[in-house]
């Protein structure tokens, strides 16, 4: 279904700040608000939304994120900021959540700074499309149309080839996610056979991104080891994926070699100072005992590790005494 004028007029001219020092790149404007909206067609392309209502969650701030990554590498953004500030356009606004109409509304006409995650969380459902373009991020045809009118008008040629991959890689990571929780559903005979199934099927970076879903939703963000749930003012988790053999050594992604760590946590993990037994409690490495200083860390030992909320993400015992044999009795 072609666009209709009106919809290309408003995708052209969304309003951006042209402070900042951007580059031709992204047209010498702040590329928050395209890069949003090309997180939230992807999320309609991999069937992650439904239904026109669009919640602020990990989800679209990971595939925010994956696009940030490509346009502006290493420079800090806050998500939040596109999320709200799309108000301004005529095709986006927000949905209060039931009983906070009044306090929605409040916001939106304060012309405040935008509001923190916790109200954000507390007050807003989601965020809502015109019905014109809702319809058309539901057509493959029209959300496709979309995707090049938002990357005609707002970069440059220099990173249009990025972004094209990017939403593949967005896009493929749903379809593999999907294929791990299937996996997970099966027995594990072996780790180390067999394992290369989705390799050809999915680019490393769909892989890489679907492992960490996959493994970090299953231990609900927190850490295994020391259970905290670490994030940033706009949402970022600190949880990492961890694979508990690398990949390098049985190129397995199945979630059950995977493990959620905070980064202080997985630093320790891979290099052996602490290891997890088949009872699920966590031995730290008796050098790491040796020191007072570490009274922290110390204190983990024999401690439970925190599980997964669905039994099937368990770690398999294969994997943690492939672990305890290879690293964790060998660190140096």
């Amino acid at each position: 279904m072609p666009l209709p004028p009106d919809l290309k007029h408003q995708l052209r001219t969304i309003r951006r700040d042209g402070n900042g020092g951007w580059g031709p790149e992204t047209q010498g404007k702040a590329p928050h608000k395209p890069i949003m909206l090309l997180a939230v067609l992807d999320l309609y392309e991999a069937g992650h939304l439904q239904q026109n209502l669009i919640p602020y969650d990990e989800v679209l701030l990971e595939a925010f994120d994956h696009y940030w990554q490509r346009c502006s590498p290493g420079r800090p953004t806050n998500p939040l900021q596109p999320f709200w500030y799309l108000k301004a356009s005529p095709f986006w606004r927000h949905q209060a959540k039931p009983g906070f109409q009044q306090a929605l509304q409040a916001l939106v006409t304060a012309k405040a700074k935008v509001p923190t995650r916790t109200v954000i969380a507390a007050q807003v459902a989601g965020a809502v499309l015109d019905e014109t373009l809702y319809a058309a991020a539901m057509d493959p045809v029209g959300r496709e149309e979309l995707r090049q009118a938002i990357i005609a008008a707002h970069f440059g040629a220099e990173l249009r080839e990025a972004l094209a991959h990017q939403h593949r890689v967005v896009v493929d990571s749903f379809a593999c996610a999907q294929a791990l929780r299937q996996q997970a559903a099966q027995e594990l005979h072996d780790l180390f056979h067999g394992t290369g199934a989705l390799d050809s099927a999915f680019m490393a970076e769909s892989r890489n991104l679907a492992f960490r879903r996959v493994v970090v939703d299953a231990y609900a963000h927190h850490c295994a080891v020391c259970g905290a749930t670490i994030r940033t003012p706009s949402g970022r988790s600190a949880a990492e994926a961890a694979h508990i053999v690398p990949f390098s050594r049985c190129h397995n992604n199945d979630p059950r070699n995977g493990l959620a760590l905070c980064p202080l946590h997985h630093w320790a993990f891979d290099q052996g100072m602490l290891c997890i037994d088949d009872d699920h409690r966590i031995t730290i490495h008796p050098y790491a005992r040796a020191f007072p200083a570490d009274q922290g860390f110390i204190a983990l030992h024999r401690q439970a590790m925190r599980l997964p909320n669905d039994p099937r993400y368990l770690p398999a015992a294969q994997a943690l005494a492939w672990h305890r044999k290879e690293i964790f009795a060998k660190a140096g």
